[in-house]
C-alpha cells in the first residue's frame, strides 16, 4: 500500500498478511458513529478511504474497511483494509474484489449507499 513511506520488505509482509487475513472467515458489522469517529481522526487510517464501512473485532484485532468514493482506473482500488492491535497498524492493503470467506460485501449488507 503506498503512502506510508514503509520499504519494500515491510510493503511484502503487509501483503502476506493480507492474504491471510482473506481467508478467514468473519463476522462483519456496521460501525458505531464513536468508531467512525476514531478512524477518520486516526493519523494514518484517516488518510485512506473516505468513510469506515465495516469493522470486525478477530482475537485482540480490530479489522477495519473503507472504502473510497473515487475508485478504479486511475484512482486507487476501492477498498483499504486495516488491521489493528492497539492502536498499531499490523496490516494495510487496497483491494477491489471483496474475499468470499469474508461474506457478502457492503453493497449487499446496507453498509454502503449504491446509488
Amino acid at each position: 500500500m503506498a503512502g506510508f513511506g514503509q520499504s519494500f520488505w515491510e510493503d511484502l509482509r503487509f501483503l502476506l498478511r493480507f492474504w491471510s487475513r482473506r481467508r478467514r472467515v468473519v463476522t462483519w458489522r456496521v460501525p458505531s458513529d464513536v468508531e467512525r469517529q476514531e478512524a477518520d481522526v486516526h493519523p494514518i487510517v484517516g488518510r485512506f478511504g473516505d468513510q469506515t464501512q465495516l469493522v470486525a473485532d478477530v482475537g485482540k484485532e480490530r479489522w477495519l474497511v473503507r472504502d473510497r468514493d473515487w475508485w478504479g482506473w486511475p484512482d486507487p482500488p476501492r477498498y483499504v483494509f486495516f488491521v489493528l492491535e492497539n492502536d498499531r497498524i499490523v496490516v494495510a492493503a487496497d483491494f477491489n474484489a471483496w474475499p468470499f470467506s469474508w461474506g457478502p460485501n457492503p453493497d449487499k449488507i446496507g453498509a454502503v449507499d449504491v446509488p
